[in-house]
């Protein structure tokens, strides 16, 4: 939450000369980077990645959805409304899950995750209010 929070303040103070895209690439180079070490430690001591169809579509869904567009998103929306009231809305993320869930798992809607959705939204809606 903390370097969630660092880097919503952050990214609306990136450079403007390189562009979103630029930008985006040089932190997932730099995360990938930092990610290294680990993957190989975890393929060393456990078990490594087994590189089949489904880890291959697997892994473009993350990297094209879930990484690059989502963050070009959250980054568009910071720099039009900024970080106070862009930051709260990474909370819908477990409220839309919920809802893909439901509609390509055939998970069961649960009163629990309606009282969920209701918070989330009482969340929302005071974090971004107006002050009187």
């Amino acid at each position: 939450a903390i370097t969630w929070s660092i880097y919503s303040v952050l990214v609306k103070q990136l450079p403007e000369l390189l562009g979103p895209e630029a930008n985006l690439t040089v932190l997932m180079l730099a995360g990938s980077v930092m990610l290294l070490p680990i993957y190989i430690a975890e393929t060393i001591w456990f078990r490594g990645v087994v590189f089949d169809m489904h880890t291959v579509w697997s892994f473009a869904y993350v990297a094209l959805f879930a990484s690059v567009l989502a963050m070009l998103c959250f980054n568009k929306g910071v720099s039009i409304i900024g970080p106070n009231r862009a930051g709260p809305f990474q909370h819908l993320i477990p409220v839309s899950t919920v809802f893909l869930a439901v509609a390509f798992l055939s998970e069961v809607f649960e009163i629990y995750h309606l009282s969920g959705f209701g918070l989330v939204v009482c969340g929302l809606f005071l974090a971004s209010a107006g002050r009187s």
